[in-house]
């Protein structure tokens, strides 16, 4: 019996020791190594290179109304935003040219008006607005407020009407000229630029005629088509 026990005492032993060995074996962290397996990797990256710092390129048109010593305008633009500091636009609009001294204070009993006292032309001008805004002050003020200051070019057309003649059949007997002229301004957008804003600016635009000018009062010739401008733009979005 003696025997026979401690035959059955060592194959107990071996058993034990053959069904603890792999667990024994198994290097520390075994398990943390396994479970790699179920680490998650996107087939493509999330985010795109330069997705983050690539600008977006905004287009927005709309109605400018444009105010100066000569009265008032109205016409259109088209602008586009390039990177987060620059905005091209070209905008047109006619308005309106006189002399700051026109005033309608005569009166004609024949035509039952009043007129404007040594008047010959009624001039109006239509300057064609290219040029370039950049924005500033954008860390100190919230996003829906949007300074900038802006410069560029604006060839202008100029038309003259007889003032003899009615306002409707004046432009038939109208005559165009075309000159040349620089701007630079300061204004702001304010609002979302993804859902249209209002556009205010202040421009001083340069345009000289050359020559003697153009009379719009007799023997006081125009000889420069500029000045500061006021306008307001309103735009619809992309």
């Amino acid at each position: 019996m003696n025997g026979r026990m401690k035959y059955l005492v060592y194959l107990f032993c071996l058993l034990f020791v053959v069904a603890i060995a792999p667990a024994q074996t198994s290097p520390v962290g075994s398990a943390s190594v396994a479970d790699s397996v179920f680490v998650f990797q996107s087939p493509r990256p999330l985010l795109s290179e330069g997705t983050a710092t690539k600008p977006k390129m905004l287009s927005t048109s709309g109605v400018e109304v444009l105010f100066s010593g000569s009265g008032f305008g109205f016409g259109g633009f088209y602008q586009r935003a390039f990177g987060d500091d620059f905005v091209g636009f070209v905008s047109a609009a006619i308005s309106g040219a006189r002399n700051s001294s026109e005033f309608e204070s005569a009166y004609d009993p024949d035509t039952y008006q009043w007129y404007v006292p040594g008047k010959v032309n009624r001039l109006y001008m239509l300057p064609v607005t290219i040029g370039l805004n950049m924005k500033v002050l954008q860390n100190e003020l919230s996003d829906n407020i949007r300074p900038f200051i802006s410069a560029g070019v604006s060839p202008t057309f100029i038309f003259s009407a007889p003032y003899s003649e009615d306002l409707f059949t004046s432009w038939s007997h109208a005559t165009s000229y075309l000159r040349g002229g620089v701007f630079a301004g300061v204004g702001t957008y304010i609002g979302s630029p993804n859902k249209g804003s209002l556009g205010v600016n202040v421009r001083y635009y340069f345009i000289p005629f050359g020559g003697n000018g153009l009379e719009s009062i007799r023997d006081l010739p125009m000889k420069d088509f500029g000045g500061l401008f006021l306008s307001l733009s309103i735009g619809f979005g992309r």
